[in-house]
């Protein structure tokens, strides 16, 4: 796994919804573009800012294709990884490494009682299915 050097800003990105709450992509096109222009050193997709507890796993996929899309590798991606469970972050990492994102954001579990040695236990199991940067 190689180092990720991040400096500057790297603002967490709204996910823009449809009335019938589908991804808005053409408006998170926009907000993308918006960032981009406005010159941010990367974009912090999928936090608890997107609301991506809410989001389908296929959701969270066109998020980051989009995302990465949008970039074109100016700018790293990086990918929130947060959810209940290990096992739902290992699979989240594995879809943001698949789609492209340079790197991941994790959290610890949430809704749930867990000791220092399980939370650290939590992010060595995602290191270690992900070779992905934290």
């Amino acid at each position: 796994m190689s180092a990720l050097k991040l400096h500057g800003i790297i603002p967490p990105v709204v996910t823009p919804y449809t009335a019938d709450f589908e991804i808005d992509k053409a408006s998170l096109r926009r907000v993308i573009k918006h960032l981009l222009d406005g010159g941010v050193h990367g974009l912090f997709m999928l936090g608890s800012t997107s609301e991506c507890v809410f989001l389908s796993p296929r959701q969270r996929g066109e998020v980051l294709e989009i995302a990465v899309a949008e970039a074109k590798g100016k700018v790293p991606i990086l990918a929130g990884i947060l959810d209940t469970t290990t096992d739902h972050c290992i699979a989240h990492a594995r879809q943001a490494r698949e789609t492209g994102a340079d790197g991941m954001v994790l959290t610890a579990p949430y809704y749930t009682r867990t000791s220092q040695p399980e939370i650290v236990d939590h992010f060595a199991y995602i290191k270690e299915a992900v070779d992905l940067p934290i």
